[in-house]
């Protein structure tokens, strides 16, 4: 993670050698070159442009400090220092060619070669002009990115930052890459250079926009945990005083050299949440993806008392108003930008505080901090840094703000007749008291029985709101709650929330989750295999007629089904307390992973689902198992690391055509080689996964009692079948354990 702002420089035993390599790689020069005279026009542009930031630019000079090449060794931009009365205020980077947009970036810091000296990986005499006899070639391929080539090799490159090699092939392919991507806005760059070069340096006195509370923090447990952490402690400088969090420099046994600065406690809350390592490991170790930093940026406001916050991600590489709308809320955001790797745009994070609109025909200017810099703004064209937008909704600390405790719920199957109560949580997290008016529904099956409505709700403080579902015919019903306020914010001021359930003349019970007891069986030998299973029927526990195991045959176990009770006889638990048990014997087990399919019938006949898969009901349902990972699930994984013991996917209704809420539980053993629980995982197909906890929060009901909850909303139109999905447990050290629902026999 992080390469895309990474200075990196390359040095060479002369410029011979850096010629013969650069020659060699198969790279060719750019047909638009810009002259040195242009690109000083350009600077001058750009400087006057960059006086709204800097007022002590006014005035001052652009000289050039260095020339960049590109791997053809044509020029490929030029950095020019600004100064005044011989004192050097800042740098401005302009591209050499009109491939690349006019302005690479401005800052009143110090520039990539200047960063690379300052922290000893470039000696002094790198900053000598190559005309001057310097044997250091400054490399600009594109995006953010630094290079040079090392006295001591052909086909790598140094990066001055990390002090690691890089391979001379991957900055091809990357190069190649963003040139490419770069294309489809060849236009829009001819326009920029013509503004640039104009003359008419400014347009707009007021277009521009800085959150000066907002501070730079250097690169600790990751560049989105650090991006997240200047997000949330800028809020904590705006006026969110639980957020407010003093940096602090410190040791750290992390990949990187450079000494972090940030607040380090605000900083683990993101890291932990993110799953990123403590301390050692590589820097890619410490990868996160812009939808895990949303959620973590957002938990963490929550634990401080801040509800109301919330995290939107956009995809398309010109949502430059919506960015500069955020700025102008009073909203940082986060820039989810490229790597290296081809086609990898969500590789590194950094935070955006500002614009600069001055000039809009030479460019749209956002002014960031990055994670690899040294605490200061950065002014770059948002071309170069936009793929994936990450914006903050804050609620206004001064006014009345409301916050829910869930924005839908599902109850499941209900007994026509019969009804279930949930109780809706509306909370105030503003300064001024929330006038409820009314709650309203559109469906009749679904009401309010307390309280009564209008309810002013008191700074800081909540209404618990009973919501019932009475099914008045035999269906699954979906009716959306309303309720109106005299929230500020236009999006509050009428919320609504999604309701579901089933109605039905007589309820199925419900294999909430299953397992095996003890350790599983090695190839060969002889033992008994316990299973347990925890069932539920809404008509009562009396309703329950059967619980039936079925299992291929095992050697030496003829067994094809299997029947569990409830009456503490049987492996189970306590008599009529839900949990039914049993076991088999197997005379000598093959090795092998092995699927058991648990099914429990009601008095009436009454089929439950089939444990272990998620159901997804639909008209073209049918039995077909549609595997969540791969053909071969369930064949890693250390079953000493530890037991998955019981898991499944609780009370869980999902339809194809509604859509539905996902639950999924696990219950989990001690570790057994004295590591601890880093986090357990479900895991899909696509590559996601969904993440349990055992913290007593949303669906968890307990927190420390080993069974960890996770829940996520599907939207309509998943295929209809049954789904066959995995759960690990992770530990401290990344070893995963063997996988639910599988006995594996080794």
């Amino acid at each position: 993670m992080g390469f895309l702002s990474i200075r990196v420089l390359v040095t060479s035993f002369a410029i011979s050698l850096a010629l013969f390599v650069f020659s060699g790689s198969g790279f060719c020069g750019h047909s638009s070159p810009v002259t040195l005279d242009d690109a000083s026009r350009a600077a001058s542009t750009y400087r006057a442009i960059g006086e709204a930031q800097y007022p002590g630019w006014s005035g001052a000079e652009v000289v050039l400090a260095r020339t960049y090449y590109d791997l053809a060794f044509d020029a490929s931009a030029f950095e020019f220092a600004v100064q005044k009365g011989g004192q050097r205020l800042g740098h401005i980077v302009i591209g050499g060619n009109r491939d690349f947009p006019p302005l690479i970036e401005y800052s009143n810091g110090p520039s990539a070669v200047d960063l690379g000296v300052d922290r000893g990986f470039v000696p002094a005499e790198a900053l000598r002009a190559i005309e001057s006899g310097g044997e250091w070639v400054p490399v600009y391929v594109g995006g953010f990115n630094y290079y040079v080539v090392g006295p001591d090799a052909v086909s790598e490159l140094v990066d001055v930052v990390q002090g690691c090699r890089i391979e001379l092939s991957a900055l091809q392919r990357f190069s190649d890459d963003f040139l490419a991507r770069l294309q489809s806005l060849s236009g829009t760059f001819s326009s920029m250079w013509d503004a640039a070069l104009s003359g008419e340096a400014v347009k707009s006195q007021d277009d521009y926009n800085v959150l000066v509370e907002a501070e730079g923090y250097t690169w600790y447990r990751g560049c989105g945990p650090t991006s997240g952490s200047m997000v949330l402690g800028y809020y904590g400088k705006a006026g969110y005083r639980e957020l407010d969090y003093d940096a602090e420099s410190f040791i750290w046994d992390g990949p990187y050299t450079m000494t972090p600065y940030i607040p380090r406690e605000l900083a683990d809350m993101v890291a932990d949440i993110c799953n990123v390592p403590r301390s050692g490991g590589r820097i890619d170790d410490y990868g996160v993806y812009t939808e895990v930093l949303a959620g973590a940026i957002v938990r963490v406001a929550q634990a401080h008392g801040y509800k109301g916050f919330q995290c939107y991600l956009y995809h398309d590489e010109r949502d430059y108003d919506i960015y500069k709308d955020k700025i102008d809320e009073g909203d940082p955001s986060v820039f989810g930008i490229t790597k290296m790797d081809p086609g990898s745009y969500d590789r590194h994070a950094i935070m955006g505080c500002g614009y600069n609109y001055r000039n809009p025909e030479a460019g749209h200017l956002a002014i960031v901090y990055d994670t690899w810099g040294t605490n200061q703004r950065t002014a770059t064209q948002e071309y170069f840094i936009t793929y994936r937008l990450l914006t903050v909704y804050s609620p206004l600390v001064s006014e009345q703000d409301l916050d829910l405790s869930a924005q839908s719920y599902d109850y499941g199957y209900v007994n026509v007749g019969c009804h279930s109560d949930w109780v809706l949580r509306i909370s105030n997290i503003g300064a001024l008291p929330l006038l409820v008016n009314d709650l309203t529904c559109d469906d009749p099956s679904f009401y309010v029985t307390t309280p009564t409505f209008p309810h002013t709700i008191a700074a800081g403080e909540s209404v618990f709101v009973n919501i019932r579902f009475e099914p008045t015919r035999s269906a699954r019903i979906s009716a959306i709650m309303t309720i109106e306020t005299d929230d500020p914010d236009p999006n509050e001021e009428f919320c609504e929330v999604a309701l579901t359930g089933r109605g039905i003349d007589n309820s199925a019970p419900i294999v909430r989750c299953a397992g095996f007891v003890g350790d599983h069986l090695a190839a060969g030998t002889a033992g008994y295999v316990t299973v347990r299973a925890e069932v539920y029927d809404p008509d009562g526990a009396s309703d329950v007629a059967s619980v039936l195991l079925f299992i291929g045959t095992l050697e030496g176990g003829q067994i094809s089904s299997l029947e569990l009770f409830d009456d503490a006889q049987h492996g189970d638990a306590e008599a009529d307390d839900g949990l039914f048990g049993n076991q088999f014997w197997v005379d000598a087990a093959p090795a092998g992973v092995y699927v058991f399919e648990i099914v429990a019938e009601d008095a009436r006949g009454a089929s439950s689902n089939v444990w272990p898969y998620m159901r997804i009901d639909g008209p073209s349902s049918s039995n077909d198992v549609l595997w969540g990972v791969y053909p071969g699930m369930g064949e890693s994984g250390d079953p000493m690391v530890a037991n998955i013991y019981m898991a499944g996917f609780d009370t869980t209704s999902i339809s194809q055509d509604g859509g539905g809420k996902l639950v999924c539980v696990a219950d989990i053993d001690d570790f057994l080689d004295g590591s601890s629980l880093a986090r357990a995982e479900l895991r899909f197909q696509s590559g996601g996964v969904l993440n349990l906890f055992d913290d007593g929060q949303g669906d968890d009901e307990v927190a420390g009692d080993e069974r960890f909850t996770g829940s996520m909303n599907l939207g309509p139109g998943y295929p209809a079948g049954d789904y066959l999905l995995e759960i690990v447990a992770i530990n401290d050290a990344g070893r995963e354990s063997g996988a639910y629902p599988f006995y594996v026999v080794r």
